[in-house]
């Protein structure tokens, strides 16, 4: 194996070109699937625990920034209800 710009490391594929982060494409097709079951059919709660579970794990590698985003988010839906 030479050598190489992407490395998976405890899930996730790190790019040192760009310097970022992501997930592999395999976990990202399975919370894919699970989310259209969802749409199709009832999940059970071991499905529903497990899609909460990956999105989890997902939520470490989307930057900290997103919680102004929820909150400014928060803040709209307040001011539209009202």
């Amino acid at each position: 194996m030479g050598p190489t710009t992407r490395l998976e490391f405890l899930g996730i594929t790190l790019g040192s070109v760009l310097m970022q982060a992501s997930l592999p494409q395999d976990e990202l097709w399975c919370i894919k699937a699970i989310i259209s079951l969802s749409t199709t059919a009832v999940l059970s709660k071991r499905d529903l625990l497990s899609l909460l579970g990956r999105l989890n794990f997902a939520m470490c590698i989307i930057p900290h920034d997103i919680s102004f985003f929820y909150n400014d988010f928060v803040e709209s839906e307040k001011s539209e209800s009202e």
